[in-house]
């Protein structure tokens, strides 16, 4: 098989923080090379001798804070609250409409948000905040954050090809029904970070409100019977996938780690 387009997985995404993040990732790497050699009884005319190049892409989280150019195509969606700030505060500003939401009757300003995001950034994180701040950075202070605010967040990207808004990393604490969505702008040296009022329609879609991961397409006549369905497992599991055996019209030794059988 040519290492063409099509035939090659396009997106395998994980966020590294540990030792044992990147033993997760070896093993779905083996997964996704094992499903690309599988065939079935009607694949007779082909068979994959070899793989000639694997290639891995590598980012570090920048630190997000700065404004960047980008951002004006996002500020101008209703669903994306933006807070025009000279310092590296964009994190806790977005945050700031949790803590002080907008109402019918008062719309609070840029100043009164880059205040409050100074007092909460004090009390998360122990100390006053100083205006060479870098900026919020997810690895190590994200786990912090969830557990002294007791809620949980959830990062949506931009992805221009097609141009959509999507769920790309869910950072939640148990026993919490507080949600924290934000849109994560990257231009490969800066970030920035916007609170999201409506992810519905941002996103074209509905997530499921107890494992925040599966998602419904908000057109879709039978949303409704396929998210009661996928909420009684979801309940049942605890907001956890429970992987199972998926029997095969033609039977074969059940060997994952040879074979990639199917699995749900």
């Amino acid at each position: 098989m040519l290492p063409v387009d099509a035939s090659s997985e396009r997106r395998a995404p994980l966020e590294i923080r540990s030792r044992d993040n990147i033993n997760m990732y070896k093993q779905y790497l083996r997964t996704v090379i094992g499903s690309m050699q599988e065939r079935t009884n009607t694949d007779t005319h082909e068979k994959i001798v070899s793989i000639f190049s694997v290639k891995l892409f590598v980012f570090r989280y920048p630190l997000a804070g700065a404004a960047i150019p980008s951002l004006r195509q996002h500020i101008k969606r209703r669903e994306i609250y933006y807070v025009d700030c000279k310092v590296n505060l964009c994190f806790w500003t977005a945050y700031s409409f949790i803590t002080m939401p907008n109402t019918k009757d008062k719309r609070w300003k840029d100043c009164s948000r880059i205040a409050k995001a100074k007092r909460i950034f004090s009390r998360v994180n122990g100390v006053e905040f100083r205006d060479n701040y870098q900026g919020f950075d997810f690895v190590e202070d994200i786990d912090n954050f969830i557990k002294k605010e007791q809620i949980n967040v959830h990062m949506y990207t931009y992805e221009s090809d097609p141009p959509h808004y999507e769920l790309t990393q869910n950072y939640t604490v148990n026993g919490s029904d507080k949600q924290f969505n934000i849109l994560f702008v990257n231009d490969g040296i800066n970030a920035h970070i916007m609170y999201i009022s409506d992810v519905e329609a941002l996103t074209g879609f509905r997530y499921c409100n107890i494992c925040h991961k599966q998602a419904f397409r908000i057109g879709d006549k039978n949303l409704q019977q396929s998210m009661r369905n996928h909420m009684k497992k979801c309940q049942k599991n605890d907001g956890k996938i429970i992987k199972k055996v998926i029997l095969e019209k033609f039977g074969k030794p059940f060997v994952p780690h040879i074979l990639s059988n199917k699995t749900y």
